[in-house]
């Protein structure tokens, strides 16, 4: 579990979007530079997904928070309410 609790706090402390939302597509080693700021829907989907499956191992309140805030950022800000289903690609500036 401590392995789950630490890649959950990558994910939260390094790789989240502060600013706007969601998950960054990648940042350096450290977590301390984003490297590629873009956001795939396909990238927020397994952020999505690895936060679910935490959830599920530890019940974390903190994660629970984390998956609604991503998952109503993509209802909002991917759904394609003319054509159906989701956009795929963002820039995060």
């Amino acid at each position: 579990m401590v392995l789950a609790e630490h890649g959950f706090q990558f994910l939260k402390d390094h790789m989240w979007d502060n600013e706007f939302g969601g998950f960054y597509w990648e940042v350096d080693l450290e977590g301390s530079a984003t490297t590629k700021p873009h956001k795939h829907l396909y990238g927020q989907s397994f952020g999505l997904y690895a936060l679910a499956e935490y959830i599920q191992a530890s019940n974390d309140p903190d994660a629970v928070h984390l998956a609604d805030r991503l998952f109503q950022l993509l209802e909002f800000h991917a759904h394609d309410s003319l054509h159906g289903g989701f956009n795929e690609f963002f820039l995060s500036n």
